[in-house]
């Protein structure tokens, strides 16, 4: 491997390779504008901008080694401008127009000839513009990509293009991202390294203390036992019009904007977050669409994969994938809006007590 490559992460590498036709790891994203764009703006802010991660310059190389982890290496015909690309919708330029040319590139995989990124500057947008921007999941995660897409704009318009230059950090390995985040989740007191010695110090002088460690590595060990038993035991969902075989086409859709302040009143009323308020709402979507096509709900509830952030707040320009994942039961099955949340909320604080993100984190290091 030569100086101008860089190995994947084993997670990085597992979302590379869960690539399918009828299962496109790239991440779709749209941003809308009122007024129409200054297009060669546009082109010069990405140029100075996402250039700055190398990531955005470099394509992935599969590792000639059987079951090696393939690497990123500088593409040596990196052409920028073949990553822009500049349309308009026709005619009226409609929402449900800028819908179906949405679904049409959400179900179009990216050149892995080439760097995994596009842009489209999209004219003639309900009298402005969009930008639409697909990246590979193996490149980041959400955190990193809306930390990236931040660096991209400006409250003022009359901002200097160029940013000072971004010296980009090791990457963690997966032992320092597990000991790291299971301290937090764990809400484990003692600093690893610096206490060592103190601890055995402490254990000798009082060797109930040692007890008393013994007891909790026990207590984490059981609970991580505990949590791969409910990963190995996991039934399957109940057959609803949501299973069914993957297709290559893809339908792109949103609701109609949700205020935040009032989904933020609605969560501190009730001491929950955000995101139990939108779950919440989620699984009273889920349970008006069964219903509406004749589908018995009683006692039903489905699995949602929901991510957990893993990574530090001072890391969230750092590319690649640190969050992990649990399995959450979206109560489609309660009729009233506040005994939904009420449950949601207490499924979604069992699970943050838990290491069940952190394990699944691990399975996608094994997997990659």
């Amino acid at each position: 491997m030569c100086a101008q490559t860089t190995q994947l992460s084993p997670v990085d590498a597992a979302w590379l390779h869960m690539e399918h036709p009828t299962n496109l790891m790239m991440i779709t994203g749209a941003l809308l504008f009122k007024q129409p764009l200054d297009i060669n703006r546009v082109r010069e802010t990405y140029r100075e901008r996402l250039l700055q991660f190398r990531r955005f310059r470099q394509r992935v190389v599969e590792s000639p080694i059987p079951l090696g982890l393939p690497f990123w290496e500088d593409d040596p015909r990196f052409h920028f401008e073949s990553h822009i690309h500049h349309i308009a919708l026709p005619g009226e330029g409609t929402r449900a127009q800028l819908t179906d040319l949405l679904s049409d590139l959400a179900s179009t995989p990216l050149d892995f000839s080439r760097p995994l990124w596009q842009v489209h500057i999209v004219d003639n947008v309900e009298g402005g513009s969009a930008i639409v921007m697909r990246i590979h999941h193996c490149i980041g995660d959400g955190t990193a990509l809306v930390a990236v897409t931040m660096n991209l704009m400006d409250s003022d318009p009359n901002a200097p293009l160029a940013l000072p230059p971004r010296r980009e950090r090791r990457q963690k390995s997966l032992l320092e991202t597990l000991t790291g985040n299971a301290r937090t989740v764990l809400q484990n007191t003692r600093e690893l390294l610096g206490n060592v010695w103190g601890e055995s110090m402490e254990s000798f002088l009082h060797p109930s203390h040692l007890v008393e460690m013994g007891r909790e590595a026990t207590r984490v060990a059981t609970q991580g036992a505990a949590t791969v038993g409910r990963a190995l035991i996991q039934g399957n969902d109940p057959v609803t019009l949501f299973k069914g075989p993957l297709g290559v086409a893809k339908r792109v859709a949103w609701s109609e904007p949700v205020g935040v302040e009032e989904a933020k009143g609605i969560a501190h009323a009730l001491g929950a977050k955000i995101n139990d308020v939108m779950v919440a709402a989620m699984a009273g979507a889920l349970r008006r669409y069964l219903i509406d096509r004749a589908t018995d709900v009683t006692g039903m509830t489905v699995s949602a994969v929901v991510p957990v952030d893993l990574r530090a707040a001072e890391r969230a320009l750092d590319l690649g994938n640190v969050f992990g994942l649990v399995f959450l039961a979206v109560p489609v099955d309660l009729t009233d809006p506040l005994e939904r949340l009420i449950a949601v909320k207490r499924r979604m604080d069992a699970l943050k007590n838990s290491n069940e993100a952190l394990l699944y984190f691990g399975f996608l290091n094994l997997f990659g």
